[in-house]
Order: C-alpha cells, then structure tokens, then sequence
C-alpha cells in the first residue's frame, strides 16, 4: 500500500495493527502476521510523516495570523488536507 496522505497513512498503520494480532493467533496464516520489528519500523516512519503534517499544520497557522493569504492552492500543496468540492 502505497500512502499519498494522511488518511492513508492512518489506515495503514490500523492494517499493521491487525497483522500484529494475526502474529498471536495460532489459527492465523503467517503471511498475515508481521514481526515486532518490522512494525516499529513502521511506526517510526509513521511517526516522521505526522511530524513534517505538523510542521506544514504549524507553517499555515502561522500565514494565517499573518497578512499572507492562504489559497486553496497553498493547502493542496501542503498534502496536509484532503479538500472536497461541494457539489449542491
């Protein structure tokens, strides 16, 4: 699975959660279940991406409280939000 936002990453991350729990079920195919190490080197890279979100997060708030004009544009390209168009 290839993740493009946050969204994706969150599901991500749910789906290694799962594939821990298969880890513990003797019942369970084991190319369903994931090492302990393999998952925290997923949660750290989960991590970095949350953290850089943050950074983009803190970077508009801060262009908010200023007299630079956040666009749409500018949210897009920040990969932080995930913009729908109405269509009523």
């Amino acid at each position: 699975m290839t993740t493009t936002n946050l969204n994706d990453l969150q599901s991500h991350l749910f789906d290694v959660i799962e594939r821990l729990k298969e880890g513990n079920d003797p019942d369970a195919d084991p190319k369903d279940s994931i090492s302990i190490d393999r998952a925290k080197a997923i949660n750290d890279s989960a991590k970095e991406i949350i953290n850089i979100a943050k950074v983009k997060v803190d970077a508009i708030k801060i262009m908010a409280n200023s007299d630079n004009l956040i666009t749409e544009d500018i949210l897009k390209q920040s990969g932080v939000f995930q913009l729908k168009k109405n269509n009523d």
